[in-house]
């Protein structure tokens, strides 16, 4: 009796041991996460600025069965592996089914995209784009990214005057945007010009509830090092 019973039990833990391995290899793999994504644009871009905004207007958040989900993801988990170019082609097949705000931030990974691999001029052509459509809908969160970014291409481009109107404005409309700030302090730094570098470096830590850790660290040694 005892070994029979021994016999079940036997059985019924080596199912479960099969159901958690089978369970494990069949876990869904596909979509990159946002954080995931950003360690991507970092290790791709490779500056000293504080990396490109993403902007994703929910769209990680749509439905399964949304029309666009699907694909979204696929470009989601191609930029996360750095797959630049296909997921430029995979976001651009998007823009005739997204709406108006999703093709805002579309445009915006576009340039992403394409900052990434230091093709500026294509990168500013596709943030450009996402801007003007995010002011002409009013999309606020749209816009400052857009200028950050802007900001941060010219920057790469040592066009320091341009990257400084485009932190400016996105300031003006975003009083906390403390990364645009500590972007601001840089260019300044990269034109030879410390004291504004130092008033935007501390303008940006009086704010540091809006920066990343990562980010207030690295504002704190620049100032050390002026």
């Amino acid at each position: 009796m005892n070994a029979f019973i021994f016999g079940i039990v036997g059985t019924i833990v080596l199912l479960v041991v099969v159901i958690v391995i089978v369970l494990k290899f069949l876990k869904p793999q596909r979509t990159g996460s946002v954080k995931s994504i950003m360690a991507s644009i970092k290790d791709g871009i490779k500056v000293e600025f504080h990396p490109p905004q993403l902007y994703l207007d929910g769209l990680p958040d749509l439905p399964k069965k949304h029309p666009i989900k699907k694909e979204f993801d696929d470009g989601v988990l191609a930029m996360d592996k750095k797959k630049w170019n296909e997921a430029i082609g995979i976001f651009r097949k998007l823009l005739p089914k997204a709406k108006r705000n999703q093709k805002v931030a579309l445009l915006n990974l576009i340039g992403i995209c394409f900052c990434n691999q230091s093709e500026f001029d294509q990168a500013l052509t596709h943030y450009q784009e996402s801007l003007e459509l995010a002011e002409k809908i009013q999309d606020k969160k749209g816009i400052i990214v857009n200028l950050n970014n802007r900001g941060l291409v010219y920057a790469k481009k040592k066009d320091y005057n341009t990257a400084i109107r485009n932190f400016t404005k996105a300031i003006e409309i975003d009083s906390n945007d403390a990364k645009a700030m500590a972007n601001m302090g840089l260019a300044y730094k990269k034109k030879g010009d410390e004291k504004s570098a130092r008033i935007w470096w501390e303008k940006a830590l009086e704010k540091q509830e809006y920066l990343p850790d990562s980010a207030e660290e690295m504002v704190k040694q620049w100032l050390k090092e002026l």
